[in-house]
This record gives structure tokens, C-alpha cells and sequence, in this order.
């Protein structure tokens, strides 16, 4: 019982903060972001310490399929490690929201802008589509193997990218986020109307525009369901749903093609658009050749039923018991520099530092040929031990109040007025973020700073006058 005693009061007092947090700026972002974390680091925890006090009944019942986990890692027991490392998450995660409760500036209405972003909807189509045909060409000849041999896109894409077979492997995957990203960014802004808080979309044919939008969207959630990329689809979805909700004016029904903007209506599109992600775990592994005499009804199903019992939920939960049940050595800052070595592709530097994934997988002696998550706070405490985890919030929570503080300001250089871009896509990369250690940094430099940064000043038409 000590440990739904624990959970139960970590839970309200998260609740209660990020209601005062919530209270204080009215900014969807936060409460969005501090829930993907409670799931990544707590939620696992109710279901497993069920089932070791019940053999499993929960598991069975509800579709959890965790166990194979204590196979390839380790298993996990109801012990004084497995408390402790409870503890160590509570500590990360209510550190983090105190600094965001200090750190925020309370909400205030909206400063009026002098000028609005504009961008151009044929660069942000063009710059999709050639980012999407540049990420095809690259894996062109593993899909084509994959046909040939009746094997899925995914199997064979991975397979091959692991023995080296797939040169420029990353770049594909950087393509594909950016050709998705550009895709969301405008059709979202095509939505907010021109009468949008930030920014707004030059177009001459709005529905034509959209129904291009659409099948642009369309190809490349195809091309991420045959390569089993959830993580870039679901990343588009939370960027997509925080800008539309930020950008949106107070007369968005008059002035947008999306009438529909209650919140109800913006729920169900997110649940239809989330099980359209959850999807993809219940078809990836079907041949794509062989792909409609294979598929069967019942996926549908299996994966609407899947959608509170997925196993994302407990591969970074897994990671703290491992470190403090095998007791794995403190690195004392080899995930700094082995951050800032990363900067020097391994192309170049083949040796460089690893990442502190490897030091943990390698220690817990994991099943070799498959990856395994790590927790952002276990990665700090193999640096630094409890310090770290208390750094660990105090770096993530700052990095993302000074984000959000950066919403009011209205300068006149680009950056300065779009910030509110960099804040959603940050809180949508917070469930990548999550499950790797300090390392992840880099990630969010790239997939959620730069790139968007870089679309922006390749689609910006000009600014409109008031």
C-alpha cells in the first residue's frame, strides 16, 4: 500500500500545481506538456504495481503487455529501489512545475500586434513535398526489397538502416519531420483565417488550397504508417493542435474554414487523428505488397481498445529501477560532453562519446537488437545521482518558461514574433524529450527550434500593416 500512498499524494500535488500554473498563465501548453510527462514517468506505475500485488489481473484485463519487458531488461519487483525510484521521479517532475509556477509570468490580454507573420502557402507546399520526395528516394530501395520479398516497409527499413545499408539514414528522418512540419504549420494557419492572432497565410484559392493541404497530409501519414513512424505523426499532432488553439483570433468562427470550434469538436479530432497514430502499431509489421489480403478488421478495433493501454508508458518507467536495483556506475557529466561532441557527425567522428543510453543498456545487460527508452531524469542521475534529477528540472523548466515569458514580446525581428511557434513545438517534442537523457537536448535544438525556424524564414511572405 506504500506505494499507492505515494502515487496518490504525487499525483495531487502535480495536480494542484499545474492547476495554479494553469491558473496563473492560461497557456494550454503547460498542462498539455506536464501530462505526457506524468505518463512517461508515472502513469506506468499504477497498472505494474496492480499486478504484482493481483498476478496480473489488470494486464490481462486491459490489454498491458509490459511483461516482455522483464524478459530483454530486467524484472521489476515491489521493493525499496522500485520506491525510491518513484521518488526520484515525483522529485524531477514537481521541481520542473515549481520553476514554472515561479518562473511564468501571470497571463494578461493580448498585446496588440503592429504586424503579423505572413506566409506564403506554395513555399510551405513546395518545401513539403520536395522534403517528402528527398526522405523517399533515400529509402526507395528498402521499400522496393521490401515488396519483392513480401516483408513489411518497416521491418525492412529498419533492418537495413541497422546493418548500414541505408546511407543518410538521419537526414531521411530529418526530411521526413520537416516535409510534415511545413505541411502542419500551413495547413493550421490556412485554418486561423486571416484574422489570426500571429500568423496568418497567403492564398488565392482557400479551398483549393485546402483540399491540396489535405492530400499533401494524406501522402505523408501513408509514407510514416509503411515506415512505422509514430513519433514524427504524433509530434505534428500536438504542434498542430497547440498553434491552432495559440493562433486562433476571438472570431475565428467568422473568419476560418473550421466553423466547428468548440472544444468538443477540437477533442474529437484529436481523439480521431491519435487513434489514426495508434493505427500504425497494428499494420506496420503488414507486408506492403500483400498489405489488403493481410489486414483485418479486428486492427481497428484492437487499436481503439489500445488507446489507454499502450506499453509507451513503461520502457522509461523501467529505467531508474534498473539503474538503482544493478546499482550502474555515476558518469559524472559524460552526457555533457557527449552533447556537445555530437555537434561532429559520426560520419566524421565515428568514436565520438555515446550517448547515456548506452551506458545504461549496456549496465542492466538489456537484450541486444531492440532499443529501449531511457527516462530523462534516470539519464541526469547516471551524471550527477539526486543532484542531477534536481538540475535536471530546474534546466528542462526554465528552457520552457523562457519560451512561454516570450509571448507577449513584439520586436521587430522575425524570432522575436513568432516564439509562440517554438513553444508548441517544444511541449511537442516533450514525449521524445522524455525518454532519452540529456542527450535529447540536441533533438529538441534540431526538431524543435531550428527546423521550424528555418521553414518560417523560407515561407515568409512579408508583414501585413494594421
Amino acid at each position: 500500500m506504500i506505494f499507492y500512498l505515494l502515487l496518490t499524494i504525487v499525483t495531487l500535488i502535480i495536480f494542484i500545481l499545474t492547476f495554479f500554473l494553469w491558473r496563473k498563465t492560461h497557456n494550454l501548453s503547460f498542462p498539455v506538456g506536464i501530462a505526457f510527462i506524468y505518463y512517461w514517468s508515472l502513469y506506468g506505475a499504477w497498472p505494474l504495481v496492480y499486478d504484482q500485488l493481483n498476478d496480473g489481473e489488470l494486464s490481462a484485463s486491459m490489454g498491458f503487455h509490459y511483461h516482455y519487458l522483464f524478459r530483454k531488461l530486467f524484472q521489476i519487483r515491489l521493493d525499496d529501489m522500485y520506491f525510491v525510484a518513484l521518488l526520484y521521479y515525483s522529485i524531477f517532475i514537481v521541481v520542473l512545475i515549481v520553476v514554472l509556477l515561479v518562473g511564468s509570468k501571470p497571463a494578461h490580454p493580448r498585446r496588440e500586434q503592429t504586424t503579423q507573420v505572413i506566409v506564403s502557402h506554395i513555399k510551405l507546399l513546395l518545401l513539403s513535398c520536395i522534403s517528402l520526395g528527398l526522405s523517399y528516394l533515400i529509402v526507395r530501395n528498402s521499400l522496393s526489397e521490401a515488396i519483392a520479398a513480401g516483408k513489411s516497409g518497416y521491418v525492412m527499413s529498419r533492418t537495413m538502416a541497422r546493418e548500414g545499408q541505408i546511407l543518410f539514414f538521419s537526414i531521411h528522418q530529418e526530411l521526413n519531420r520537416i516535409a510534415l512540419f511545413a505541411a502542419t504549420l500551413g495547413f493550421v494557419v490556412l485554418l486561423s483565417g486571416n484574422k489570426a492572432n500571429y500568423i496568418i497565410g497567403k492564398e488565392t484559392g482557400r479551398y483549393i488550397t485546402l483540399v491540396i493541404y489535405l492530400s499533401v497530409l494524406s501522402l505523408v501519414y501513408s509514407f510514416c504508417a509503411v515506415l512505422g513512424n509514430k513519433s514524427e505523426l504524433f509530434f505534428a499532432l500536438i504542434f498542430g493542435l497547440l498553434l491552432f488553439v495559440l493562433n486562433r483570433s476571438s472570431g475565428v468562427r467568422r473568419n476560418t474554414l473550421f466553423a466547428y470550434t468548440k472544444k468538443y469538436w477540437i477533442g474529437l479530432v484529436a481523439f480521431v487523428l491519435l487513434w489514426m497514430i495508434i493505427f500504425i502499431d497494428y499494420v506496420r509489421g503488414l507486408s506492403i505488397s500483400g498489405f489488403w489480403s493481410t489486414f483485418e478488421p479486428k486492427h481497428i478495433l484492437m487499436s481503439l481498445l489500445s488507446l489507454g493501454s499502450s506499453n509507451e508508458a513503461f520502457g522509461a518507467h523501467f529505467s531508474m529501477y534498473g539503474v538503482l536495483e544493478k546499482d550502474v556506475p555515476l558518469t559524472y557529466g559524460s552526457s555533457i560532453i557527449s552533447l556537445i561532441a555530437s555537434v561532429v557527425p559520426r560520419a566524421i567522428w565515428p568514436d565520438r562519446p555515446l550517448e547515456i543510453y548506452y551506458h545504461y543498456s549496456n549496465h542492466v545487460n538489456a537484450l541486444y537488437g531492440q532499443g529501449y527508452s531511457i527516462h530523462h531524469a534516470t539519464g541526469w542521475y547516471l551524471n550527477f545521482g539526486l543532484v542531477g534529477i534536481i538540475f535536471g528540472g530546474i534546466a528542462w523548466g526554465t528552457l520552457w518558461v523562457t519560451l512561454y515569458n516570450h509571448l507577449g514580446i513584439v520586436g521587430r525581428r522575425l524570432y522575436s514574433k513568432v516564439y509562440f511557434i517554438f513553444l508548441c513545438s517544444f511541449t511537442a517534442g516533450i514525449p521524445a524529450m522524455i525518454r532519452t537523457g540529456i542527450d535529447g537536448y540536441k533533438g529538441i535544438a534540431i526538431d524543435c527550434i531550428a527546423i521550424p525556424m528555418v521553414i518560417l524564414f523560407l515561407s515568409v511572405k512579408k508583414n501585413k500593416k494594421n
